[in-house]
């Protein structure tokens, strides 16, 4: 009983590293995303700057969700 336990706590362990790395790595290209469009909405008309920014708006809103809920404070 006591090998499987220390098995299930690394599992576990092992799990949980896996979801913070992943969760990281797309946090991060989510945010590359938002530069982009950023970037792109500072040439654009307004009515088309406008709309690029809610959106990045939309995916910063979506990256602090994520973040709260995979590394709660």
């Amino acid at each position: 009983r006591g090998r499987r336990d220390r098995e299930a706590v690394r599992d576990l362990e092992e799990r949980e590293r896996l979801v913070l790395a992943l969760s990281e790595q797309v946090l991060q290209r989510v945010q590359r995303v938002g530069l982009a469009l950023t970037s792109r909405a500072a040439g654009a008309d307004p009515t088309l700057r406008d709309h690029l920014l809610a959106q990045v708006s939309e995916l910063d809103d979506v990256v602090r969700a994520v973040r709260d809920t995979v590394f709660p404070r």
